[in-house]
């Protein structure tokens, strides 16, 4: 008997002194010319870790499995960069990538962009905020908004709580003044891109908006911002 508590104290051992697996960290920096491309989104694909760079262009991961790793480098308005790099344990050389500015193709003066940095308020329960969209459900319903893939116009899709029950989609400035309204009622709610005008047809200023999705007593309301210059992601 005795020699099986040898074997299993040795196990033991050797489970205790293997310890957690060892990883890598990596440092880089994202460009665009001489122009460090600030919020751009920094993914190691497999494991489904990423960040988001500074207003520098420059970033940091850390925990990343060692081996061959498939990295994703994405920004609005600049192509996608796909790159393979072998992680080691420890530091890791910095990476640096030059994206290609897309946002001379634009045909449009002025863009949408949706995301987590331009919630106002606190992120309601229930929602999700990613790199060009954002969605959030509750009591009156379902409300999606996205400037991704075509940040000329803000695609919305919503959805009254009960099928068939009318409610409205308001587009407001940031004083709380409804600037457009679209009906939401049927069992397919509503799915339409809006294009920056008011009910009059006329363009509106650049700034930050709001889309509130209106059923009964209850609301949904959703940020976004039209700029001269597509924000980075």
């Amino acid at each position: 008997m005795r020699w099986r508590w040898v074997v299993l104290a040795v196990v033991m051992l050797g489970v205790v002194g293997a310890g957690p697996a060892p990883t890598g960290r990596l440092r880089g920096e994202i460009t665009s010319g001489a122009k460090g491309i600030g919020y751009a989104n920094v993914v190691l694909v497999e494991a489904r870790i990423g960040t988001l760079t500074d207003g520098s262009g420059r970033f940091s991961l850390t925990g990343l499995p060692i081996g061959s790793r498939r990295f994703t480098i994405n920004a609005l308005g600049y192509a996608k960069h796909d790159t393979t790099l072998n992680v080691v344990a420890g530091d890791n050389p910095p990476l640096r990538v030059n994206l290609v500015d897309l946002r001379d193709k634009l045909p449009c003066s002025t863009s949408f962009w949706v995301g987590p940095r331009y919630l106002r308020d606190a992120r309601p329960d229930g929602s999700t905020a990613g790199d060009g969209r954002s969605s959030v459900r509750g009591r009156a319903g379902s409300l999606s908004i996205a400037s991704d893939p075509d940040p000329c116009r803000l695609q919305i899709d919503c959805m009254a709580r009960r099928s068939g029950r009318r409610g409205s989609l308001i587009i407001a400035d940031p004083f709380g003044r409804r600037v457009h309204a679209f009906e939401v009622a049927g069992p397919n709610g509503l799915h339409t891109t809006w294009t920056g005008e008011n009910e009059a047809g006329r363009l509106l200023a650049v700034g930050s908006y709001r889309a509130i999705l209106r059923s009964g007593r209850d609301s949904l309301v959703l940020d976004f911002v039209r700029t001269h210059d597509l924000p980075p992601r």
